[in-house]
């Protein structure tokens, strides 16, 4: 599992490694929650403007290259091979 923050308002390259591991990683998960203001919270008027997004992720080895949306907050869940 891996966390990745984005607290800046504009996209942000990333590259994950994960050097070391005796078997490579190859799929995953990818949970998003990403937000249009850093301050914006859920309400009782608007509960649903925060949610979390799911989708999946494949890796190739030991490194994955992407990039992270502005004010967002993600997850990564990878099962080795």
């Amino acid at each position: 599992i891996v966390k990745v923050i984005n607290t800046s308002g504009k996209p942000q390259p990333v590259s994950l490694y994960f050097d070391g591991l005796k078997e490579g990683l190859r799929e995953g998960t990818c949970i998003r929650l990403q937000s249009a203001e850093l301050e914006q919270d859920n309400t009782l008027q608007q509960p649903s403007l925060i949610y979390p997004l799911e989708s999946s992720v494949t890796i190739n080895g030991a490194r994955l290259d992407t990039e992270i949306e502005p004010y967002t907050f993600v997850i990564y869940k990878f099962v080795k091979s």
